[in-house]
């Protein structure tokens, strides 16, 4: 195979493992409650990362604190939304409105002077539309609470995200792919500290490790295979197939949890991953 090759196939296994993580972080949260869930998915993938990172990319530099901050905040704002929608909502009907962090991260380039072109604009538009139909036809699978509850945190889930996005894509090259997931992490935890010292519980380790190690290995897989793909090939060629996260979590959903899609529903899904893989080529 060659280098082109072996970096697409890494890109869709991208998609492929982050489509998985979105299952067992579902299962961790409605298990473990959010933050704990957080904490020890966090702990378990940083166990993988660092060491990972410490391979492929050397000993980090310390990247400037602003960009760092930010990615922490958004990072506490992501992933604690990302597993409260998913202890709400059906992962089908959940996984588009947080794939669309791309559109904030966007956005907030402007405070950092980037204009968005014409291409960045339409796809944007299109994530949002797709992301909003799939969610208002979205009739399968079981909501454990409101609907607006679970796209609250959706919509809170995919700030935050593209608040780390922005964040990291302010660092430049001062860090690598793999080592700035943990530093983020870690970041994160010095603003959520308060609320680890009013819920001490967090600390205490699972009952069991299934599906927090699951969560965290889906993940950490996702960014290694990544952040690897991205050395082998130019990001135009790599970043579209590992953009395929969101549509495929719904077919996963359609096949292995029973949730209903209509054509008008997969048709929106079409659209918003279209738009994710505009924004990933602009």
């Amino acid at each position: 195979m060659s280098a082109t090759s072996i970096a697409i196939t890494l890109a869709l296994a991208t998609s492929v493992a982050w489509a998985a993580a979105n299952f067992f972080v579902q299962r961790a949260s409605l298990a473990l409650g959010g933050l704990r869930a957080m904490w020890w998915g966090q702990l378990v993938g940083g166990a993988v990362l660092v060491p990972t990172a410490l391979l492929l990319e050397g000993t980090p530099t310390l990247p400037p604190l602003l960009p760092l901050a930010l990615a922490g905040v958004g990072s506490a704002l992501g992933y604690y939304g990302m597993m409260r929608a998913y202890a709400v909502g059906p992962v089908g009907a959940i996984t588009p409105l947080l794939a669309s962090w791309a559109v904030p991260a966007t956005l907030l380039g402007l405070a950092f002077g980037k204009t968005p072109t014409p291409m960045q604009a339409l796809a944007g538009s299109l994530v949002v539309l797709g992301a909003a139909g799939n969610g208002a036809l979205a009739r399968g699978g079981e909501w454990r609470g409101s609907r607006r509850a679970g796209f609250a945190w959706a919509a809170a889930c995919s700030l935050g995200f593209g608040t780390m996005m922005a964040g990291i894509g302010e660092m430049g090259d001062a860090v690598g792919p793999v080592s700035i997931v943990p530093m983020a992490w870690a970041a994160q935890w010095v603003f959520l500290l308060p609320a680890l010292v009013a819920n001490p519980g967090t600390l205490r380790p699972p009952p069991s490790f299934r599906d927090v190690g699951l969560m965290a290995l889906c993940e950490s897989v996702g960014f290694v295979a990544y952040a690897v793909a991205a050395t082998l090939a130019p990001p135009v060629v790599v970043s579209p197939p590992a953009s395929l996260s969101s549509p495929m979590t719904v077919l996963f959903a359609a096949l292995f949890l029973g949730e209903r899609a209509s054509p008008a529903r997969w048709f929106f899904v079409a659209v918003a991953g279209v738009g994710c893989v505009l924004l990933a080529r602009s």
